[in-house]
């Protein structure tokens, strides 16, 4: 039992951090297997996805969280040291996706 539980955590975070590369796959797959029409199966793609930012968020927040903690409590850096790198990767982040929309 305890095994299964561990394998359905795994497969949960690698559900999770799906790309929508590997989520076309995994439906094309169910789709077959299950013989799903193409609605059926454009919303459990749709589903995966969505869930799959979701839990991309919950896993770099939380990995942000902890690894901040650990830098200030080590005396590394100082907490406004990693809000100011923060804010300016921030800043760097929406100018790339500015320059690739343009592209």
């Amino acid at each position: 039992m305890k095994e299964k539980i561990h394998r359905i955590i795994k497969i949960g975070y690698g559900l999770g951090l799906l790309s929508a590369v590997q989520a076309k796959k995994a439906v094309a797959q169910l789709k077959k297997d299950l013989h799903l029409s193409n609605e059926e199966s454009l919303k459990v793609a749709k589903e995966l996805v969505a869930s799959s930012e979701k839990v991309t968020k919950d896993v770099l927040k939380t990995v942000d969280k902890h690894f901040s903690s650990a830098l200030v409590k080590t005396r590394v850096v100082k907490k406004r040291d990693i809000a100011r790198v923060k804010k300016m990767l921030i800043k760097r982040a929406k100018q790339m996706k500015v320059k690739l929309k343009k592209r």
